[in-house]
């Protein structure tokens, strides 16, 4: 495995974990259990005892519920919904490739990153049972107003549209608040109601990850390949607005469990040392997904378990000493 850069102010490691349990039926040769300890290639994970094997696993930083809100008897409805999530069309940048600096272990791949570009407005709408005078909707996410234009569709609807296209918000969520309006009956104000929605993308940009598999016969074994795609949080997608990658380290292993044995079928490492493995996003609005794709040639026809597993673990931090860690976990069955 290629020798870790270690950072000295870096006391909390900045980790994106995202396993993959696929549950496909290859075909080839029986495997075995040696090289155990490349599934555990960074040792912060590899919590349980080597005679219970288990998949690799870590912390994972849940999403903040929303809580639920209770509207005035005067709103009829709110779009986007509270707790709901709004859809952003996107356009496709292509592909941003790591600098020279990267080396690589195991079988052969590639990491590279997914580049996509939000195109839709934030368009929300409050709409009442009677007819209002004018108030206000204000949008904000992570404490920061979202400019954006006002007005009244007809006396009983008001609409926000932002300037802008909006942004990636899983956990740092949008909030929208819809204040001094009042009844214009008799000019009695109604209360003021906030609410919280995420936004995602259309379409298949829209999944937090995802892996495809071509299994072929050659020469009796089973030649596997894996594509991994997995959306990079928004933590560190506001890393990469304004600052550059200084270190990367991303894996991609093959294994089952089963016999009390972890049994490996191989692994892909890259490792980045910097000082500047990927620039910053030329836009601020950029999107990246990293996509990991490798070979596996010894993948056997049945897996004893029943599930082969396909994880992938990621980390890296950034030129920025000041900058917030960030962490995901994602696991899918």
């Amino acid at each position: 495995m290629l020798q870790r850069r270690k950072r000295d102010n870096f006391l909390i490691p900045i980790l994106i974990l995202v396993m993959f349990v696929h549950g496909c039926n290859p075909k080839g040769a029986n495997g075995t259990d040696k090289d155990k300890n490349e599934f555990f290639l960074i040792g912060i994970l590899a919590s349980n005892p080597p005679e219970t094997p288990k998949a690799r696993e870590g912390n994972l930083k849940p999403i903040p519920e929303i809580p639920e809100i209770v509207l005035p008897a005067e709103i009829a409805s709110l779009s986007p919904k509270n707790a709901s999530t709004y859809f952003l069309d996107w356009a496709d940048l292509g592909l941003k490739s790591f600098d020279n600096s990267c080396g690589v272990n195991g079988y052969n791949g590639n990491v590279q990153i997914q580049r996509i570009l939000p195109t839709t407005r934030l368009i929300l709408e409050v709409k009442f049972t009677q007819n209002v005078n004018a108030g206000n909707i204000q949008v904000f996410r992570k404490g920061i107003q979202v400019p954006g234009n006002f007005t009244m569709s007809d006396a009983k609807t008001a609409r926000f549209e932002s300037d802008d296209p909006g942004d990636f918000a899983s956990f740092f969520t949008y909030s929208a608040t819809a204040s001094n309006f009042a009844r214009a009956s008799d000019g009695t104000e109604i209360l003021p109601v906030t609410w919280q929605f995420h936004t995602n993308f259309s379409g298949t940009k829209g999944s937090a990850s995802s892996i495809t598999e071509n299994c072929n016969m050659i020469n009796g074994k089973n030649r596997c390949t894996v594509t991994a795609v997995q959306q990079m949080s928004d933590e560190l997608q506001d890393v990469f607005k304004q600052d550059i990658l200084d270190y990367f380290y991303s894996d991609l292993s093959y294994y089952e469990i089963y016999n009390n044995n972890l049994h490996s079928y191989g692994y892909f490492v890259m490792e980045c040392p910097g000082p500047s493995v990927i620039s910053a996003k030329a836009q601020e609005k950029e999107f990246w997904s990293l996509e990991m794709n490798a070979t596996f040639p010894n993948i056997p026809m049945t897996a004893q378990s029943g599930n082969y597993r396909v994880d992938s673990i990621t980390t890296g931090y950034a030129l920025d000493p000041n900058d917030d860690n960030f962490f995901q976990f994602t696991v899918f069955k």
